[in-house]
């Protein structure tokens, strides 16, 4: 079954626990442009937000996605409506 985007918003969200824009590619069976586009999309309405990190052996540095209070409580209120309607989303 396809997936409509409200689940693949709330898989990459569920996925968002200090990992990188890759790794939370993977992880929710998104390529990595379509999942940035739903990365955005989540930072512009709050409900993750991006943190850098910086390696200890270099002076670079990674950023990684977490969830927001209101991320947290947007996939609540999923989990939620999805035992109202008898749906899972699987997760």
């Amino acid at each position: 079954m396809r997936r409509d985007e409200l689940r693949i918003l709330a898989d990459v969200l569920r996925n968002a626990d200090e990992e990188t824009a890759s790794s939370i590619a993977g992880s929710s069976n998104q390529n990595y442009e379509r999942c940035r586009e739903k990365l955005d999309r989540l930072l512009a309405n709050n409900l993750m937000r991006e943190k850098e990190i910086a390696y200890k052996t270099t002076d670079s540095s990674k950023s990684v996605y977490l969830r927001t209070e209101k991320g947290n409580e947007f996939l609540e209120k999923l989990r939620e409506l999805e035992g109202m309607t008898g749906i899972s989303s699987g997760h």
